[in-house]
C-alpha cells in the first residue's frame, strides 16, 4: 500500500514521504508477536511516526482520510464504552494534536509541540460509497485494506461487518457476538444495551448506515453548537485572575441552566488549569460523571464561601474568591463575607498544590516542580543551538535565547561542574522561577516573570499601603525579576479544539 501511494504521488508530481515504524528503537517498543495485543500499540506508533514526519516537513497540520462511515463506527464504539451524547458526536473535523498521554520520552508524548500542530479531516462529511464512486468515475486508483473485512480483529471491524447489511437486526448482532473473541463480543452486547441512552437521535444499529450517518451528523453539530455557547459563557463569566488560574463570576453562572453547557464549561476549565498533559484523559478529570456532578453542584451554589475549597479530579483545586479592583482575595473556610460595592464573588480554579516536601520525602519521591536544566543548556550550547525550549509542569513554556545568555553564566556552566540552572515553583500558583546556583555560595534568581497574553492580571503595586486585607490570601510580589533572554509563557489553551 505504501509503494502504491508513493507511485501515485510521483505520477502527480506531489512531494511525498514514506515513514516506517522503527520497532524496538526508543521510544518505540518491540513489535508485538504472537498473541500479544497490537491494536493500541500500533495506533500509538503510527501517530508518533506521523508526528515525527510533520516535524521533519515543518508541517503544522495533518489531513486524515476518515469519512462519514468511519465516523459512524467511531460513534458506535464510543457508545459501547458508555460515552455521553457529546462523545457520540464522533471525531472532530479539526482539533489540536495535544500534548499526548504519556510522559516525556514515551511513545505517546508530543509535549508543547503538540499544541502547535493540528489534525484535520476534510473527508468526514462524505460517505465511503460516494468516495469510491468518485474514484471509479474518474479512474482514480485506490487500495482496499483486506483486514477491514475481518470482524474478529477489532470491535470496529465487527461493527463495519454488521453495517454491510442495510438493516442489521438485533439477532444479527447476537449471532455475530457468538462468533467473536470475548472482548469483541462484550463490546457488541454493550452497544446493543447502551445505544438507547442516546436520547436526541436514534443510534440503534438496525437503522442502517444511511440513517446512522444522519444521526451522528446531528450529534456532531450539537457538540459544535454547545462549544460555541460555552465559548460565549466563558468570555462573559471570566474575571481577570493570576496567570495560570481561571476565575468565574458566580452571578454570571446563575443564568446558565443547560446541564450540557455546565458540564462542558467545567471540563474546559479543568483541562485549562490541570498540570496533566493537555488533551489527555487525566487532564479532563478522567471524565468521571460523579466528579463533574460535584463540580457543577458547587459552582452553581449561590454562596461559594459556604462550600469551601474542593478538589474533584484533574489535579485542579477550586477556591471561592472575591475580586475587587483587579485584585483577588481567596476565601478560607465557611466565613460570612461582607461584599462591598464593585466586589465580584466567584471561583478561582488553579493547579492543585503539590505534596508537602516532608510528605514527598517520606514517600521517597522528588518534587516534580524542581527541575535541573543544566545539562539541557550545556547540550544546546555545545551543539550551537540558538534557543532552548523547556515545558514546565505541562503549563508553561520556558524559552532561553542562548545567544543573549550573560557571559559570566555561560562560563560558569561550561567551566564549573558544580554550577546549575534550575526551574523551581514560585508562590502558591506554582509559577516557574529560574535559579542560577554557582555551586559555591551564590544563588541568583535569573527570572520570575511569567506571561499570559490572554489573561494578564498583574500583581498590585507592592508599595500601595491599602492592601493589608488582600495580601492575606494572595502572595504579594515585590520585585518581579526580568531577563531579556528568558521568556516564560502560559501556553494551555481554553478552547475546545
Amino acid at each position: 500500500m505504501a509503494d502504491r501511494a508513493s507511485k501515485i504521488a510521483r505520477s502527480l508530481n506531489v512531494p511525498h514521504l514514506t515513514m516506517r515504524i522503527p520497532w524496538g528503537e526508543p521510544p518505540f517498543p518491540p513489535l508485538p508477536v504472537g498473541d500479544e495485543p497490537i491494536e493500541n500499540i500500533a495506533r500509538a506508533a503510527r501517530y508518533r511516526v506521523k508526528f515525527d514526519a510533520m516535524t521533519q516537513c515543518s508541517a503544522s497540520a495533518l489531513a486524515m482520510g476518515h469519512h462519514a462511515d468511519d465516523q459512524v463506527e467511531t460513534s458506535l464504539m464510543r457508545i459501547a464504552k458508555g460515552t455521553t451524547e457529546s462523545g457520540a458526536g464522533g471525531m472532530r473535523r479539526c482539533r489540536r494534536w495535544g500534548m499526548g498521554v504519556g510522559r516525556a520520552g514515551e511513545l505517546g508524548w508530543s509535549g508543547h509541540e503538540g499544541l502547535r500542530r493540528w489534525i484535520i479531516r476534510p473527508l468526514l462529511p462524505l460517505s465511503k460509497d460516494r468516495i469510491l464512486a468518485t474514484c471509479e468515475a474518474h479512474g482514480l486508483d485506490y487500495v482496499t485494506d483486506q483486514t477491514n473485512f475481518q470482524p474478529e480483529l477489532t470491535l470496529r471491524n465487527s461493527i463495519r461487518h454488521l453495517l454491510k447489511n442495510p438493516s442489521p437486526s438485533s439477532e444479527d448482532l447476537q449471532d455475530l457476538a457468538k462468533k467473536m473473541p470475548p472482548h469483541i463480543a462484550e463490546g457488541l452486547r454493550a452497544l446493543q444495551t447502551r445505544s438507547s441512552a442516546i436520547k436526541s437521535v436514534s443510534m440503534d444499529i438496525s437503522e442502517g448506515s444511511e440513517l446512522l450517518r444522519a444521526s451522528v451528523e446531528v450529534l456532531s453539530r450539537q457538540v459544535d453548537d454547545t462549544d460555541q455557547q460555552v465559548d460565549r459563557h466563558l468570555r462573559r463569566a471570566r474575571i481577570p485572575s493570576p496567570v495560570g488560574t481561571f476565575m468565574l463570576s458566580t452571578a454570571s453562572l446563575q443564568t446558565i441552566t443547560d446541564s450540557a453547557i455546565r458540564t462542558r464549561m467545567a471540563l474546559r476549565i479543568t483541562r485549562y488549569a490541570s498540570f496533566h498533559p493537555w488533551g489527555s484523559l487525566r487532564a479532563d478529570g478522567n471524565r468521571r460523571s460523579a466528579s463533574f456532578s460535584r463540580i457543577i453542584a458547587n459552582l452553581w451554589h449561590p454562596e461559594p464561601w459556604n462550600v469551601g475549597s474542593f478538589v474533584a479530579g484533574g489535579g485542579v483545586i477550586w477556591i471561592p474568591a472575591v475580586s475587587r479592583d483587579g485584585r483577588v482575595r481567596l476565601l478560607q473556610g465557611p466565613t460570612p463575607v461582607s461584599l462591598h460595592a464593585g466586589d465580584t464573588c466567584g471561583w478561582v480554579t488553579a493547579r492543585q498544590p503539590p505534596l508537602h516536601r516532608d510528605k514527598m520525602r517520606a514517600l521517597g519521591i522528588e518534587n516534580p516542580l524542581r527541575i535541573n536544566i543544566t545539562q539541557h543548556i550545556l547540550s544546546a550550547l555545545r551543539s550551537e543551538r540558538e534557543t532552548l525550549e523547556v515545558l514546565y509542569d505541562c503549563r508553561f513554556l520556558v524559552t532561553l535565547d542562548l545567544q543573549k545568555m550573560p557571559d559570566d553564566l555561560r562560563e560558569s556552566l561550561l567551566d564549573n561542574p558544580h554550577a546549575t540552572v534550575r526551574i523551581e515553583p514560585n508562590l502558591r500558583w506554582c509559577w516557574p522561577k529560574i535559579i542560577w546556583d554557582d555551586g559555591r555560595a551564590a544563588v541568583t534568581t535569573l527570572s520570575s516573570e511569567v506571561i499570559d497574553e490572554e489573561n494578564a492580571l498583574r500583581p498590585w503595586d507592592a508599595h500601595n499601603e491599602d492592601i493589608s486585607e488582600w495580601q492575606k490570601s494572595w502572595n504579594r510580589i515585590d520585585d518581579t525579576v526580568q531577563a531579556d533572554w528568558i521568556c516564560m509563557q502560559w501556553i494551555r489553551p481554553l478552547d475546545a479544539l
